[in-house]
C-alpha cells in the first residue's frame, strides 16, 4: 500500500514501480527496469492524452516522452517483483527477436534520438 499512499498522499501525475527483471545487470545499468516498467499509478486524464498515439510496447515510452516534455520529475518505487526477462521465458532465439521487435517498436514510435533521451533522463526521482 505504500506506493499507492505515496501517489494519493502527494498528488503524484504518475508513479512507477521498479519490477526486477532476469537480466538485471543490463537493465539496471540502462535503468530500463524504471524507465520501460510497465507497472504504474497514473491518473486516468494522463492516460487518456497519450493512449490513441501508441502500441503495445510503445505505451511507456509514450507516457515518459508526455511528461519529458512538461518538464516533470518523474517519481519510482522499489519493488520486491520480478519480471522474467524475454531471454529467460522464450530461450535464447526466440527471447532476443522478441527484445529486438520491443525495442524497435519503440524506438518507430519515439525515434532514436528521443529513445536515448529516455534512457538518460535525469529527473527521475526515487521515494523512499
Amino acid at each position: 500500500m505504500r506506493g499507492i499512499d505515496f501517489f494519493l498522499d502527494l498528488k503524484l501525475p504518475m508513479l512507477v514501480f521498479r519490477i526486477y527483471t532476469t537480466q538485471a545487470y543490463w537493465d539496471g545499468l540502462l535503468n530500463k527496469y524504471v524507465i520501460f516498467s510497465g507497472t504504474r499509478l497514473l491518473k486516468k486524464d494522463f492516460l487518456e492524452r497519450i493512449i490513441d498515439r501508441c502500441e503495445g510496447y510503445q505505451l511507456e515510452a509514450a507516457l515518459n516522452d508526455y511528461f519529458m516534455k512538461q518538464k516533470s520529475t518523474l517519481f519510482w518505487i522499489d519493488t520486491s517483483a520480478i519480471n522474467p526477462n524475454k531471454l529467460t521465458k522464450h530461450g535464447f532465439r526466440q527471447g532476443l527477436m522478441e527484445n529486438i521487435r520491443m525495442e524497435l517498436s519503440i524506438i518507430r514510435f519515439a525515434g532514436l534520438i528521443r529513445h536515448l533521451g529516455q534512457l538518460s533522463y535525469s529527473k527521475w526521482k526515487k521515494l523512499k
